[in-house]
């Protein structure tokens, strides 16, 4: 179970690979990439951990994202 305090962003940041993914085109990511844990949540010192992510375009501009956070941030 996620602890509730990893709490999602309400935008899309720019250094997510999600936002690459729909403004600039890039094809689907073939594998999970690490990215920090800022792109996507937000709370107090998110800057400690990096989540995997992976990124595949669908219809109608949209994104699917599949993130993994790391062992140490379930605890």
């Amino acid at each position: 179970m996620v602890p509730t305090w990893w709490f999602p962003r309400d935008d899309l940041d720019a250094q997510s690979f999600a936002f690459e993914i729909l403004h600039n085109s890039v094809k689907e990511d073939r594998f999970p990439r690490k990215n920090g844990a800022g792109a996507w949540f937000e709370f107090r010192n998110v800057d400690r951990y990096e989540v995997q992510e992976q990124s595949f375009p669908l219809p109608n501009e949209e994104v699917l994202t599949i993130i993994t956070i790391p062992e140490e941030g379930l605890g």
